[in-house]
Parts: C-alpha cells; structure tokens; sequence
C-alpha cells in the first residue's frame, strides 16, 4: 500500500543520511544500496567495502576540498619530474589513496591542507578490513539503539499526556454527575415543602371550619348542662358547610379541590371532567374505607347527604 511504500522511502533516506555522514559519496552510497536491494546498512558497508573507487568514478564524484585542488594543479605541471602515488592530508598526516578518500577524509574530520606523495598507501589487510567494518557496524548499531531510545521517550510522553487528558475528561464527568444529582435534590427539597405547606394549609382550613362550627353551636343553641353536649360534638361533621376532597386518578395522580357542604356529587363529578389528566374514558367514584360505589342517584344528593364532609377521598375507577 502506499504506507508501506512511504515507510520504505524513509527507510532508505536515513540509511543514506548514516553511510554519507560516515564519509561515502552519496552516489556511491545509492549505488551500494540498490546493489544490495536496500537490505539495509551492514549489506551496503560490505558492498561498499568489496567495490573499491577507480579512478574514472572518482573523477565524476566530485572535487576534493579547494587546498587539495590547487595543489593537484601544481602538481601536474612537475608531474614528469616527481610521480604521486597518493595524496597526503598536512593537517594530521594521514595518507590518502584517491581522491574520493581525500573527500571522505575532509568531511568527516574537517581537515582542508592536502598534497600529494610518491609514497604508496598499503592495501588494507583482511583483518584491518574485518576492522574497519566491524567499526563501522558498531557505529551504526549504536544509532539505531539511539533512534530507538528517543523513539520510546517519545511514546512515552504521548502516553502520560493521553493518560492526563483521560483523567481530565473523567473529572470533569464527574463533576456533571454531582452537579446533576445535587440539581435533582434541591428540586426534591422543593417539592417536599410545597406539600408540606399545601397540607398545613388544608389543616389550617378545617381547622377554622370547625372552630366557626362550634362558634356558631355556642351562639344558636345554649347548652343547659353538659350531658347534651356529647349529641352535639357526634353530629359536628354534618353541620360543617365546607368538604375537601382528595381525588385519585385512574393513573395515580391526585388533586384536591374545596366545595360547598350543600353542592351535589355531579357537580364534583363535573369538575373531575374538567381537570382530570388521565385522558377522557369513563369513570364511577367510590370511597375506600368504608367501601362504597356511588351510583347514578347519588349524583342528586349534596356532600352532607352522602357523609363526606369536612374531608373526604374518592376514587376513580374504570
């Protein structure tokens, strides 16, 4: 695929980039590698190493440093008095092949006085060979275990920040959390006192419902002793002009209205139509304890008639 294409583009420039930072020519470098079929750096160093420069590959190579030049200019004038057989580096005497070696040799040690020598430069022996190649083989590996440590400490910074940014993320979630619960408490608070103070409220009315009933007791029929009383106290009920009712709904919801002590059942009856929020089916009303089912004639007869004053609760059936 085009991953593995680019994957292996990269793969080869940096093997470029080590054998010329070592101080082979890149020509010659790119030439080893597709030699070797890009099987990396150890198969390109022994091609390298088995394909010596000739002199024709080395003059397409390029030129060695300026000093080296001239001194190659001046030295081809006197060339039939004194033959070079190599070149010679002044700033550290190291004695130097080709020109090829001489470019080498200057990038990598920086050296820029050249000149050349009727001495002639040893071929290396196999074991200097088996050496430098061995040299070299470390070199690479201990790049390789560099890119590799930088390349863990590199996923490893990307792991602690993913890491934090889970963290941060889970924190924040839960802090939504307490907020949401903390917002459904405070409304479940509220809802509490709402019918804490509906249900003061309806105390306080029957309260006053039966204090204006006794009052009135008092007022319209004294008593002569108290053992007429009692009569009075067990009728109270009847006499009050005020029936709150609690109404439960067919889907369970409740509500609660006040009404006159002398209205008819069909007036509640009429209000449920109106209010009731458990769709529009037909319904009967009956009271839970005592049982009892009110029928279509008891729709005449006032809240007093059917004993449900001062407070009462229906219930609707289907």
């Amino acid at each position: 695929s085009i991953f593995i294409k680019m994957a292996s583009s990269l793969d080869n420039y940096l093997d470029i980039e080590v054998l010329v930072s070592m101080g082979f020519d890149k020509e010659r470098v790119e030439q080893a590698l597709n030699a070797t079929k890009n099987q990396g750096i150890p198969s390109a160093l022994e091609w390298l190493f088995n394909h010596p420069v000739n002199e024709e590959s080395a003059q397409k190579l390029g030129s060695i440093p300026t000093d080296a030049k001239s001194l190659n200019q001046s030295t081809s004038e006197t060339s039939e008095q004194v033959c070079a057989h190599s070149l010679k580096c002044e700033d550290c005497g190291k004695m130097l092949r080709s020109d090829m070696d001489v470019q080498a040799h200057a990038a990598r040690t920086g050296h820029q006085n050249f000149s050349e020598s009727s001495e002639h430069v040893k071929d290396l022996t196999e074991e200097e060979l088996a050496e430098q190649k061995l040299r070299l083989q470390k070199k690479v590996e201990e790049r390789r275990k560099l890119r590799e440590i930088e390349e863990k400490e590199k996923n490893r910074a990307q792991e602690m920040a993913r890491r934090k940014t889970g963290k941060e993320l889970s924190q924040a979630k839960e802090e939504l959390a307490q907020r949401e619960i903390k917002r459904i408490a405070e409304e479940k608070r509220k809802e509490k006192i709402e019918e804490k103070r509906l249900r003061e409220k309806l105390k306080e009315d029957i309260a006053k419902d039966r204090a204006d009933f006794k009052a009135k007791q008092k007022t319209s029929l004294p008593l002569k002793n108290n053992s007429i009383q009692s009569p009075v106290v067990l009728h109270e009920k009847k006499e009050c002009n005020v029936c709150a009712i609690q109404f439960r709904l067919t889907n369970g919801v409740t509500m609660k209205s006040t009404f006159g002590a002398d209205e008819t059942l069909s007036v509640v009856r009429d209000f449920i139509s109106l209010n009731r929020t458990d769709g529009n089916l037909p319904f009967s009303l009956s009271t839970s304890f005592p049982r009892k089912v009110f029928c279509s004639d008891d729709m005449t007869k006032t809240l007093r008639e059917l004993d449900l004053i001062p407070t009462a609760v229906l219930i609707l059936t289907r």
